[in-house]
This record gives C-alpha cells, structure tokens and sequence, in this order.
C-alpha cells in the first residue's frame, strides 16, 4: 500500500485528518469559527468509511489468493497499531496521569496502567484508535463474506446490530463508557468494505459521469440542513421533529446521525469527484494527500502536539497567541517531517529509528 497509492482516496484521507486537527483545536478559536469547525465534525466517520474501502480494494483480492497470508497481515497491522497505542499511553497517558493526579502509589500507578493497556479507560484523543482494533480483528470474517458475495447479508447484519443496540450503545462495552461505541461506529466500516469490493470490480473510484450524484448530494445535503435547522426553517416541520423524536445525534451515534454523516461523506465525495480533474493537478490536493498517505503518523504527532497545547493551557491560562502558534507548529512541523520522512524511504536512507518507524506506519 506504501508504493501504490489512489490519490482521490489519499485526498480524502487528508481531509479527514485535517478536520479532526481543526476539531481538537475548535476551542481556541472565537465562539462563531468553533461552532463551523464543529458543525462539520465528520473525520472519525471518513476514517472508518475509508479503511473499510481499502479493505475491499487491497485486502479483498489478497484473501481471495491466499487467506491465511492475508489474516496474518491483518493481524501484523493490528499488532503495531497497538505497539504505537502502548507506546502513547506510557509517554502521554502516564505523565498526564501522574501530573494531574499528583499520584505517587505504585500500586495505583499500576492499575491506572493497566487498564490503559486493556481499553478500559477513556483518555482524550488517546481513546480514538482502540476504536479501530476490534475491527480489524473481525475484517477476516468481513473479508469471507466479500468473497462469497454475501455483501448483502453483511451489510445486513451491520445494521441489525446498529439498530438492536439502539436503545443501550453500550450493551458489548466495557469500563468506561467510550465516545464511540465499536458497535454503533462498525456501521461505516461495514459500509466502506462493501464500497470497496464495489471499486475493486468497477476499477475506478472517480465515476464517469460524477455530475448527477453531485446533483443528488447537493439536494440530499439540504434536506438534511433542513431537518437539522428545522427550528428557523419550518415550525410545522419542528413541531413534527419533536414528536416523532427525530434527533441528529453523534453522540451516542443513533440512525438519523448516522445518515446525516453518511449524507456529509456522500457531498464531500461527489464535491472532491466533481472538480478532481482540476483540483488534482494542484499543489493543495498534494499537500492535502502527503497528510492523507501518512494519516496515522500525522495523528499520532498532533496528539502530542495537543496534549502540549494543553499543558500550556494549565500553566498560563488562554492564550490567544501561543494557541495559535501552537496550531501553526502542529501543521507546519508535521508537515516539514513527513516531508522528511518520504524522502528518506525514497532515498532509502534510513537509519534504525527510522527503519522502526517506516516497519510500524
């Protein structure tokens, strides 16, 4: 996957990673500018839709060859993704712990550890990539049913369990209640998996004719400004909201959320398709894609580059100048490295450490 790389889905990765920077950090900006930010709060959604499409393309026909070589590179990327969790719980999580708490006890340094090292607890941003693990370990069986074309029946099934789980998110969960219960999120990587079988057999991602859906999205999209702002736009439509509990929520994820997101990613998709031809043979979409093709790295960086932020916060209060250059320095340094870092695997000049950090990303 490092060598043959699909720019459209690399440009969509970078705009979903550059969202959740812009989210993390809405807070520091002035009231109306976070509103916006949050508003468009879709990059989770993105990174599991889009990780269930490069399941369908590249792991699709890899399994279908050969099986078991295949689970095993599943469950390799699984492991070094939980290697990188562990390493951010003992430098973040841990110092965070012992910094806030004032906690000295071994013992109780112990079982803070060791219900990092479980999941059980939920850390800010440190809780975002468990999310991905029991996924991951199930997309074998996501992948036996691709390859006997029960795309149906798996997408099925996806959905009862979304539904069933409605009345009680937290019903498979356990510890503390996490922002993104796997059985509600696994939706979009279900979604994504039978998208990319989808891509795989068409061999395009780019339509031929992209300007009806984009047409449909934009129509689609203001239905759902519609009902989301109902209130301002139709107090009969309010009035029938509030009685038939029609609610757009995130959190817990229930189904009208879910299709508010999936409506989002539709418009996003059909924006990026319409003007590709353009837009790609531009500096932005390669600055947008270098984020993109190192998106895990990219986050991993603006997580100690947000914890920093704030630790800057507690010691010195808001300040609206040191945020703003903290949010310049996560951008601009992250991006002076990874630019670094592809040149190095381009040159093959690459040391241990380095080595180590191309194996693990």
């Amino acid at each position: 996957m490092k060598d043959n790389r699909n720019l459209f889905i690399d440009v969509l990765r970078g705009l979903a990673i550059c969202d959740m920077i812009l989210i993390h950090y809405a807070n520091i900006f002035p009231r109306i500018v976070a509103k916006l930010i949050i508003y468009h709060d879709v990059a989770l959604e993105g990174f599991l839709l889009l990780s269930g499409v490069i399941v369908g393309m590249h792991y699709l026909p890899l399994f279908e060859k050969n099986p078991m070589t295949t689970i095993k590179k599943i469950y390799l990327r699984v492991f070094k993704l939980c290697l990188i969790q562990y390493i951010m719980i003992l430098t973040i999580s841990l110092p965070e712990f012992i910094l806030w708490t004032g906690e000295t006890d071994i013992l109780n340094i112990g079982v803070f550890l060791f219900q990092s090292f479980i999941f059980s607890n939920q850390i800010g941003l440190i809780h975002i990539l468990p999310t991905f693990f029991p996924l991951f370990i199930l997309t074998p069986l996501f992948l036996y049913f691709l390859s006997r074309n029960l795309d149906h029946f798996l997408l099925l099934g996806s959905i009862v369990f979304f539904l069933i789980v409605q009345k009680d998110p937290y019903l498979l969960s356990y510890g503390d209640k996490t922002i993104f219960p796997v059985i509600l999120w696994q939706v979009y990587f279900v979604i994504g998996c039978c998208l990319g079988k989808f891509v795989l057999r068409k061999g395009r991602i780019v339509p031929s004719h992209v300007m009806p859906l984009f047409i449909i999205s934009c129509i689609m999209i203001i239905i759902g400004l519609a009902f989301r702002h109902s209130t301002s736009v139709c107090p009969w439509l309010a009035t029938f909201m509030d009685e038939n509990d029609v609610v757009i929520r995130r959190f817990p994820l229930n189904a009208y959320g879910l299709v508010w997101g999936a409506l989002l990613w539709l418009f996003l998709y059909a924006s990026v398709a319409q003007f590709w031809n353009t837009f790609s043979t531009t500096k932005c979409s390669n600055w947008i894609a270098l984020f993109g093709r190192n998106s895990l790295m990219t986050f991993i960086l603006h997580v100690y580059f947000a914890k920093t932020i704030s630790f800057i916060h507690i010691l010195f209060g808001q300040n609206t100048i040191i945020n703003y250059l903290g949010v310049l320095m996560n951008v601009g340094v992250t991006y002076y490295l990874l630019v670094k870092y592809e040149q190095t695997r381009m040159h093959n000049k690459q040391g241990c450490f380095l080595r180590m950090v191309n194996w693990m990303f």
